[in-house]
């Protein structure tokens, strides 16, 4: 009886132990078409006025198609081919060429990238996953720098 009681004993402190370790580890899924919600969101200073992003996220692969808006002219749109690993993805934007590199921290995603300097973002899903806010900064070649808050609801 008394080993029993020791035994338990020792199992619920495993439990108690691992339960958080385990649930550090899940990581959000990022699929899905998210537009923005510019009443919620800080933008940075661009000439578009919508932001819209489709994503296929299968860990570890996560494929962004960013569709942008602008008031004047057609829509723009290009894709993002990214792994949650820290590898490096090369994005042809016409003029140049932009390096982007994703990596988990903890439940969040951190993201950098250069354009006109260097750029980062963390990504965090909301418990319900149907809000993905993106908080960013960047430090522009020319000295300045920018930052932003994007809310994202999923549609």
């Amino acid at each position: 009886m008394k080993r029993t009681k020791q035994w338990m004993g020792i199992m619920i402190l495993m439990l108690m132990v691992a339960a958080p370790l385990l649930a550090a580890q899940k990581k959000p899924d990022f699929s899905g078409r998210w537009e923005l919600d510019a009443a919620k969101s800080q933008l940075r200073p661009t000439k578009w006025n919508s932001l819209a992003m489709v994503i296929e996220h299968r860990e570890p692969k996560l494929s962004i198609n960013m569709i942008l808006k602008y008031p004047q002219g057609p829509d723009y749109t290009y894709q993002i081919p990214l792994t949650t690993n820290g590898g490096e993805a090369a994005v042809d934007m016409g003029k140049n060429t932009r390096s982007y590199r994703a990596a988990w921290a903890g439940a969040n995603l951190a993201l950098k990238w250069n354009e006109e300097g260097e750029r980062k973002e963390t990504w965090t899903l909301s418990q319900d996953g149907r809000t993905l806010t993106i908080v960013g900064s960047a430090k522009l070649v020319d000295g300045k720098s920018e930052t932003w808050k994007y809310v994202m609801i999923k549609k």
